[in-house]
């Protein structure tokens, strides 16, 4: 109360209390005018409702009523929608002193950016000694636009728009546009488009073909814009929300490929026309039990004298299936609304019978009839041990081994420890599988005391496979008494309980040392060679983590085996017995050692028993041989290359051999029990045969004849 005259604004920011953004703003303005006298008024004209960005805005002002002789001031402010500042530099004066009874001009309103705009024009008497008075005050508004663009001269950008109403009622048909602007004459396009749920779930998917041609070009007229028009209708949908999105490709014909031009996407939600729950009618009941009924109506538009009946009937069957007429009921409940409003209805079932209760409905709008359905209950009879445990599922359904859901925000379950007397002991177990390797991990674990009703939400859970296993155990804690086992369920993926082998070796990826081998499932010493020796990769020793293979197949793995073939006769690994080296150290060479002991010697150096070197020796050496020497005839004398022999040979005993190393294995048997001996020089290379008949032979005489001591 109390204000002067003139024009007055209320401005309301809305902000909530975690932040000092403002999340809203909105005002409001009215007017003081005098009692009587003031007759002064001023309009306003604004040509258009809705300019584009690049346009020049043109005001035209006009004041009537004046008195000649008196000063006026008008006063302009230029306001956004929805914001409390005025726009950059809008605001502006005209004065003048009015020598006619009317004033008029006109004045453009620069280029704005795209947005909503309020106009205020306020007119103001002068007197002599500057004060001014309000007179008036006058609105107009106006919206700025992004430019179109010229279509018609094809340098526009193609694009699409996807759009329809944010809200559909369940008993209309859904359309929504999918508009190509500004397309090319003569090009080909396609929109493909995909219908989802809040899911994420298709629901439906379609696509158009076309060619722009002047059929299916739309014009509006007085504007250049243009476009190609596409409507989809969607009928049956079901409540909740939905999300469309279309993709915009055009053809090119010379490597026959499309490309991709523009996308968009809207959401939009379905409604039901009349929003109604019914509850009591879905559940479990036990025999002799009452079920309450309560039916709920809300409408979601605004009635007008709008007419409603609900029609029900209950069917009763006993446990055989069999209908019970004397027990079934049926109703009717009509009403006329005429505001904004809730219904409600309500009835009993008492003495419920074993058996399936089905309950049918339908509901009529204004005489037509706009949904149909059927809820059921089961009646069961009376557990005999007097305790039991329900598992519910949303609302009185039960809750059936293996269900799935779709998302934890589906999750919603009841168990009901039924009967039990205050101090039993109830156990609800949660475990969720791991199918990597097989296994179930216990992640809650809970116990009360007495009845109980314990609720699980989506909260508690996360996507995979769950079970959940219930007990009640009697006063002493020692005695189960009812038990509910076993109640399995899946979340997001409907194959969670499923065993994850990859490879199929029925051993679970998580217990596989090799989950993309079949042949392979275990690694004892980790060396990186699967255990089983016949698979791909095998290990020829799995308790060694430093060996794995054994290509000579000779018990010594390869990276501690020296060779990993066979020696030659020269002792070489792998050898082609080219690397033999004679009694002169030459590979390969000729050079045999005589009789005598002489390297290439003829025979004819023996020493006769008078020290003659007649070839005549009968006399075998007195001394033991040295290191790495043997006897032939009556001299000691060295060992072939790659043989060796320890000292102290009796000349007169039988040890006359030269061992070969394992080293130099010369018949390859990889042993020191080969030997070069006198009977055995024929098997050195380049030993003749003949030569070593006639050794053998000399010594077998020298050996026959008397010892000379």
């Amino acid at each position: 109360s109390g204000l002067p005259l003139g024009s007055h604004c209320i401005s309301a920011t809305l902000y909530n209390n975690t932040s000092s953004s403002a999340l809203d703003f909105d005002y409001t303005c009215f007017y003081i005018s005098a009692t009587s006298g003031a007759s002064e008024e001023i309009t306003i004209v604004i040509a258009n409702d809705t300019y584009s960005e690049d346009d020049i805005v043109m005001v035209s002002i006009s004041a009537y009523n004046l008195s000649s002789n008196m000063s006026y001031s008008i006063k302009l402010r230029l306001w956004n929608y929805g914001v409390s500042n005025l726009v950059p530099s809008g605001i502006g004066y005209i004065n003048w002193t009015a020598n006619m009874s009317s004033f008029s001009d006109s004045f453009p309103i620069l280029p704005l950016d795209v947005g909503g705009y309020d106009l205020e024009v306020i007119l103001y008497k002068i007197d002599a000694q500057g004060n001014q008075t309000w007179l008036d005050t006058e609105w107009d508004w106006f919206d700025v636009e992004e430019a179109p663009g010229d279509c018609g001269n094809q340098d526009d950008m193609v694009y699409l728009e996807v759009e329809s109403y944010e809200f559909w009622m369940d008993t209309d048909t859904p359309s929504v546009y999918l508009d190509t602007i500004c397309p090319l004459w003569g090009s080909t396009y396609k929109i493909e488009w995909v219908l989802e749920d809040s899911a994420g779930i298709t629901i439906e998917d379609g696509s158009k073909t076309w060619i722009v041609e002047a059929i299916n070009v739309t014009y509006f007229p007085g504007n250049p814009h243009q476009f190609s028009e596409y409507d989809v209708h969607f009928e049956n949908l079901s409540h909740g929300s939905y999300y469309i999105e279309g993709i915009l490709s055009t053809y090119n014909e010379l490597n026959n490929t499309w490309a991709y031009v523009d996308s968009d996407s809207w959401e939009f939600m379905v409604e039901p026309f009349v929003d109604f729950s019914i509850t009591g009618d879905d559940g479990v009941y036990y025999e002799g039990e009452t079920a309450n009924i309560y039916a709920d109506f809300w409408p979601n538009f605004s009635p007008n004298n709008t007419s409603f009946e609900f029609i029900w009937e209950l069917e009763v069957y006993d446990e055989n299936g069999q209908w019970m007429p004397l027990l079934s009921m049926n109703g009717t409940h009509a009403w006329i609304m005429n505001t904004w409003g809730s219904e409600h209805h309500s009835f009993t079932v008492a003495n419920l019978p074993v058996g399936e209760h089905c309950l049918s409905y339908s509901l009529r709008v204004d005489a037509i009839e706009e949904y149909t359905g059927e809820h059921c209950m089961t009646v069961i009879s009376m557990p005999d041990t007097n305790s039991s445990i329900m598992f519910w599922h949303n609302g009185g359904v039960i809750l059936n081994d293996m269900h799935h859901y779709n998302s934890t925000a589906d999750v919603d379950i009841v168990i009901e420890f039924i009967h039990v007397s205050e101090n039993t002991t109830g156990e609800i177990y949660i475990d969720i599988y791991n199918p990597y390797n097989n296994t179930w991990h216990t992640i809650i674990v809970h116990q009360h005391q007495g009845s109980f009703t314990h609720y699980l939400n989506g909260s508690m859970f996360a996507e995979g496979c769950w079970n959940i296993d219930a007990y009640i155990s009697d006063e002493s804690s020692t005695q189960t008494i009812a038990s509910h086992l076993g109640e399995t369920f899946t979340i997001g993926d409907s194959q969670s309980c499923v065993l994850i082998d990859s490879d199929g070796d029925g051993t679970p990826d998580g217990l596989d040392a090799f989950p993309t081998n079949p042949t392979q499932w275990s690694d004892t010493d980790g060396d990186g060679y699967g255990d089983n020796a016949s698979g791909v990769n095998g290990d020829a020793f799995p308790d060694d983590p430093n060996e794995w293979m054994d290509a000579d197949g000779d018990g010594i793995g390869d990276n501690a085996d020296t060779c990993t073939g066979e020696f030659d006769a020269c002792g070489v690994c792998n050898g082609d017995n080219s690397t033999c080296l004679d009694c002169a150290g030459i590979p390969n060479g000729t050079a045999i050692i005589d009789a005598c002991g002489v390297c290439n010697g003829d025979g004819s150096t023996c020493p006769d028993d008078n020290g003659n070197n007649t070839g005549n020796q009968t006399v075998e050496p007195a001394e033991p041989c040295l290191e790495d020497e043997f006897v032939i005839g009556n001299a000691c004398i060295p060992c072939p290359v790659g043989t060796t022999n320890e000292a102290g040979d009796d000349p007169a005993g039988l040890d006359t051999m030269c061992d070969i190393d394992e080293e130099d294995d010369t018949q390859g048997n990889g042993t020191e029990d080969d030997s070069v001996s006198s009977g055995g020089l024929s098997g050195l290379p380049g030993f003749p045969a003949t030569l070593a008949f006639m050794a053998m032979m000399g010594a077998a005489i020298m050996i026959g004849r008397k010892k000379i001591e």
